[in-house]
């Protein structure tokens, strides 16, 4: 069963070849990428031991041509597994391990936000490497962050079995595949983050990508509003659970999971403006700017109830020539209005501008525009 899932995760590997030598390389590489801590040996050595045991059957002093003539000969199975490997051994050479080689998923999830995006580039992120398996699945957490804004948990999903990974509620779902139903983030001292008490999948937000039908990377985004002061670390207790039937509406648990791991917290700049101006009579407040690495976040009160009127938020700030509008607003429990900018504002400093628009919705419904300044240090 196992090889043949090989087959089918690898198959431009293979290409409906059959060599045992070429199956085992496969699974060791495989092996050691899904391990949750480095591998004790030095890669290279796993891969010059293969080396040799494929030319075990030469006496040493074969000429150098034909031993040149043979590695060819081998490595001709498959062009594409040729290239694959080239690539796994330059990046051995440049990284150390293969374990190292795991973090570069994360820029594919997140590169659809701009300030994670550098965030990855930077090595902001802290790696965890932790790994459980359940019914089947093994959930591999392998890098998270944390600020005054969010936390941000990078994960993957491998399918060990004949389950294949539901890739989204609209892909010609079956009852068969596998997801994650329900995750729980919370602090050591029992602080649940984001929404996640109310069984929520979504705990803030979440990005995720399919490599194949059997293996998924994917990262949360849960809002850390709730932390108080100024930690040093968070310490995280996560639980995550694996079923089927999500796409059917009918979520069956299959089991759970839990992970304990501790990571750096970023204050970041909290400013507290208390702004206020004033439109065609109506006045709005900006309260205040939490402006971290992950993303900016303006609150704003007195605009009209949500649903009465549309909102939107511009930042530009000095010596920047670009403007960035919000992603998404939300209101508050308190009566406040949430914008969020999940651009790389983080260490701009200067002069900003913000300028909320609420456009009325109804027929001539009015709109209008506030513009606010204020001076980042």
């Amino acid at each position: 069963m196992y090889k043949h899932n090989l087959h089918q995760r690898y198959s431009d590997l293979f290409e409906n070849q059959n060599d045992s030598r070429l199956n085992r390389l496969v699974e060791d590489l495989e092996a050691t990428y899904h391990a949750p801590m480095p591998p004790q040996l030095p890669t290279w050595q796993l891969i010059q031991a293969r080396y040799r045991h494929l030319n075990s059957l030469k006496a040493v002093s074969t000429s150098h041509f034909s031993s040149r003539f043979k590695l060819v000969q081998w490595l001709s199975l498959s062009t594409r597994s040729l290239a694959i490997i080239a690539a796994l051994l330059a990046a051995l050479v440049v990284t150390g391990t293969v374990y190292a080689v795991i973090a570069p998923f994360l820029g594919s999830v997140l590169s659809s936000r701009p300030a994670t995006s550098y965030m990855v580039q930077h090595k902001l992120f802290s790696p965890i490497q932790q790994s459980r398996t359940v019914a089947g699945v093994t959930i591999n957490i392998d890098s998270a962050y944390a600020d005054a804004n969010e936390l941000i948990i990078a994960s993957t999903l491998v399918s060990n079995d004949k389950h294949t990974i539901l890739a989204n509620e609209n892909s010609a779902p079956d009852r068969k595949q596998i997801s994650l139903l329900h995750i729980v983030v919370s602090t050591k001292d029992g602080t649940v983050l984001g929404d996640s008490h109310s069984g929520k999948l979504i705990v803030g937000g979440s990005a995720s990508q399919n490599t194949d039908k059997y293996r998924e990377a994917e990262a949360f985004y849960v809002d850390t509003d709730r932390i108080t002061g100024n930690p040093q670390q968070l310490d995280i207790h996560l639980k995550m659970e694996i079923g089927t039937g999500a796409a059917f509406r009918t979520p069956h648990v299959l089991g759970s999971a839990t992970f304990d791991f501790s990571v750096p917290f970023h204050s970041g700049g909290l400013i507290k403006l208390g702004q206020q101006q004033t439109t065609e009579g109506e006045t709005i407040t900006l309260q205040k700017a939490i402006i971290t690495p992950s993303d900016v976040r303006i609150f704003v009160s007195g605009l009209q109830p949500w649903g009465k009127a549309n909102l939107f938020a511009t930042v530009s700030v000095s010596q920047d020539p670009k403007s960035y509008d919000a992603l998404s607003g939300s209101p508050q429990g308190d009566g406040s209005f949430l914008f969020t900018f999940p651009h790389r504002l983080y260490g701009k400093h200067g002069a900003w501008t913000i300028t909320i628009t609420e456009r009325e919705n109804h027929l001539f419904g009015k709109i209008r525009t506030w513009t606010f300044h204020f001076n980042v240090p």
